[in-house]
């Protein structure tokens, strides 16, 4: 997954929104869809963090909230979990609460999941309360079918 343009706009839809200025934040509340280039996050409730007029952080709330991202010539990313919080300046999503990841066909599951969409590392943990554990399912690319037709058979050169 590639990191999001951090210069482009963030465009912000909500039922209510409180400003604070001397605080560079901004709460919206009420079916909020925030876009950032490729992103989309649908949540109940979502912060959003200036520093120096610059988007710097963005915490998101829901029942659950969901991310939605489609980068030029990258697989679709796909995440939801009760909480996240995406931190620009090191490009990681935070996500805790009944954490699901997609890429492609995927899947990773916890209660928090931990994924940098600079080096699209993902790291999930169970809860430190909970009996359950990380589940992860992966499939490996089918190279056989790609390219099947460009090998020559022995009839050609």
């Amino acid at each position: 997954m590639a990191a999001p343009d951090i210069t482009a706009p963030v465009y912000i839809e909500a039922d209510r929104v409180d400003i604070y200025e001397r605080e560079q934040k901004s709460v919206y509340s009420g079916n909020v869809v925030l876009t950032h280039g490729a992103i989309r996050m649908s949540a109940d409730e979502v912060t959003v963090y200036a520093r120096e007029k610059q988007l710097s952080k963005v915490e998101a709330q829901g029942n659950p909230v969901q991310y939605h991202q489609e980068p030029p010539g990258k697989p679709v990313t796909k995440a939801s979990a009760r909480q996240m919080v995406y931190t620009v300046e090191d490009g990681k999503l935070v996500m805790s609460g009944e954490a699901l990841l997609q890429q492609d066909d995927n899947e990773f599951r916890g209660n928090r999941i931990v994924f940098d969409t600079r080096t699209e590392m993902v790291s999930a943990a169970k809860g430190e309360q909970e009996q359950g554990r990380v589940r992860v399912i992966l499939h490996p690319e089918d190279k056989t079918k790609a390219g099947r037709e460009s090998l020559p058979t022995r009839d050609q050169p």
